[in-house]
C-alpha cells in the first residue's frame, strides 16, 4: 500500500508541476522550434522576393527609358520637321499610355504564392494547344482532358521552370557550392580573337579558380572565372540590371578573384567587356523527375533535369530531349495501343534519366576540377597530359595498348574525385 500511495503522490506532484511548467514540456518546445524555424525561411524567402522583384523593376525601368528615348526622338524629328498626321499623335499617345502602365504594373512579371513560399514568375502562357486540351488559369495551365489520346503539353521553360514549380511545388533545386562571373568582350577594330581561346580554352589555377574564354564571332568572345561558395549570391545578377557602380564592383571582384592566378591579358579582357551583358551565375541542379505521363505533360531541357553550365550539356540535352521524344512518338503512332502519348512518355522518361543524370555528374566533376587545389590539383594536370599525349599518338600504340592506356586513365581519374 505504501508503495502505492508513492507512486500516486509522485504523479500528484508531476500534474501539479505540469500547470506551472508547461512552457518547458518537450513538444511545446518542439512547437517553438518549429515557429521559430518557419518565421526565419519566410523571413528569407521574402527578402530574395524583394530583391528580385527590384531587379525587374530596374530592368523594366530601363526597358521603358529606352522605349521613352526613341519616341522622344520620333517627337522631335517630326516636329521640326512639321511631319506628323493625327494617326502619327493618336500612335504616339497610345504608346505613352502603354509606357505609364508598363512602368507602374510591368505586365511580364507576376507573384506566385503558395502556403510557404513566394516568388516572382514571368507570365509565360499556353497561347496554344494540340488536341483535346483546355487552358486554364488565364493561360498558365493546360490541362488534357482525358477524352482523347492525341494531345500532349510540352514544356521548356527552364531551369527555374514556372510550370514545374506549379506542378511540383515540393522540387528545390540544389546548389551546389560554385559560382561563374561571366562577361563578354568586344573586339578593337582590326584586333584580332587570341589564338588560345579557338576554338576554346578551360584552364583550372590550383587555387580554387578556373577560367573559361571562348569566341562567339569574328567580332567578340565569351569568358568566365569561376570559384567556390557556399552561398548563393544576392540579386542583381545581370548586368543591365546592375547600377554603375555595382557594375564596377563586380568588374574590381573578378580582377582580384584573378590576382596571382591569372594573367594580365585576362584582366584586360576583363575590363574591357560590355557592361551590360555580365552576369552571376549560381550553379544549380536537380536530378530529372518523372513526367507526368497521365496528363500528357512533357518537360524537356533544364525544365525537366535543371544542371549548372559547368557541364557545357544544356542546350545538347534539351534538343536531344526534343528529338527522342518525337522519335519515341513516331515508333509508337499507329500501334494498336490506344494510350500513344502515355506510353511515349513513359519510354522517353526511361530514355533520359540516365543520360540526364550522367550529364549531371560530369558537371560535379567538372566543378570539382575546377576547384582543385594541391595534390589533386597536380594529379587533374597529369592525367589531362597523360590523356592528351595517348589521344595524339594513337599510332605509337596498338589497339590492345591503347585501349588500356585509355582505362588506366579513367581508373586513375576516379581514384582522385
Amino acid at each position: 500500500m505504501d508503495d502505492v500511495i508513492y507512486h500516486h503522490d509522485l504523479l500528484q506532484q508531476q500534474l501539479n508541476e505540469q500547470d506551472t511548467t508547461s512552457s518547458q514540456h518537450p513538444l511545446m518546445m518542439e512547437i517553438n522550434n518549429w515557429e521559430h524555424e518557419s518565421v526565419e525561411k519566410i523571413r528569407l524567402t521574402a527578402e530574395k522576393a524583394r530583391c528580385d522583384l527590384d531587379q525587374l523593376l530596374t530592368s523594366n525601368k530601363k526597358l521603358v527609358i529606352k522605349q521613352l528615348e526613341e519616341i522622344s526622338t520620333q517627337l522631335k524629328t517630326s516636329k521640326e520637321a512639321d511631319d506628323y498626321s493625327e494617326k502619327n499623335l493618336t500612335g504616339w499617345l497610345q504608346a505613352l499610355e502603354k509606357l505609364k502602365n508598363q512602368l507602374s504594373s510591368p505586365s511580364d512579371v507576376k507573384l506566385q504564392k503558395t502556403n510557404d513560399e513566394i516568388w516572382l514568375r514571368s507570365s509565360e502562357k499556353f497561347e496554344k494547344v494540340c488536341g483535346k486540351v483546355q487552358i486554364l488559369e488565364n493561360g498558365l495551365v493546360a490541362e488534357h482532358n482525358g477524352t482523347a489520346s492525341t494531345a500532349e503539353v510540352r514544356v521548356a521553360d527552364g531551369m527555374h521552370s514556372s510550370v514545374r514549380r506549379y506542378m511540383f511545388p515540393d522540387i528545390k533545386l540544389n546548389f551546389h557550392k560554385h559560382i561563374l562571373l561571366t562577361g563578354i568582350t568586344p573586339l578593337n577594330e582590326g584586333e584580332q580573337l587570341p589564338d588560345q581561346i579557338c576554338p576554346l580554352l578551360f584552364g583550372t589555377t590550383g587555387q580554387g579558380v578556373s577560367v573559361f574564354l571562348a569566341p562567339i564571332d569574328e567580332k567578340s568572345f565569351f569568358w568566365s572565372l569561376s570559384y567556390h561558395s557556399e552561398q548563393p549570391r544576392s540579386p542583381p545578377l545581370i548586368g543591365s540590371a546592375m547600377s554603375k557602380d555595382e557594375q564596377e564592383n563586380l568588374i574590381n571582384e573578378i580582377v582580384a578573384r584573378s590576382m596571382n592566378c591569372l594573367s594580365d591579358e585576362f584582366r584586360s579582357f576583363v575590363k574591357r567587356c560590355d557592361r551590360q551583358r555580365l552576369l552571376i551565375i549560381n550553379c544549380y541542379d536537380k536530378f530529372p523527375h518523372q513526367n507526368p505521363s497521365e496528363k500528357h505533360i512533357i518537360f524537356i531541357g533544364d525544365a525537366l533535369h535543371p544542371m549548372s553550365p559547368m557541364g557545357g550539356n544544356g542546350a545538347n540535352m534539351a534538343i536531344r530531349d526534343g528529338v527522342d521524344f518525337v522519335e519515341t512518338l513516331i515508333k509508337n503512332y499507329g500501334t494498336n495501343n490506344g494510350n500513344v502519348i502515355e506510353q511515349s512518355i513513359k519510354e522517353f522518361d526511361r530514355c533520359h534519366t540516365k543520360r540526364s543524370v550522367n550529364a549531371i555528374k560530369i558537371s560535379h566533376r567538372n566543378i570539382s576540377t575546377a576547384e582543385s587545389t594541391g595534390l589533386k590539383f597536380y594529379a587533374n594536370i597529369l592525367i589531362m597530359k597523360i590523356l592528351v599525349f595517348v589521344m595524339t599518338n594513337r599510332v605509337l600504340f596498338k589497339r590492345s595498348l591503347f585501349s588500356l592506356a585509355i582505362c588506366a586513365v579513367v581508373i586513375i581519374f576516379l581514384l582522385f574525385l
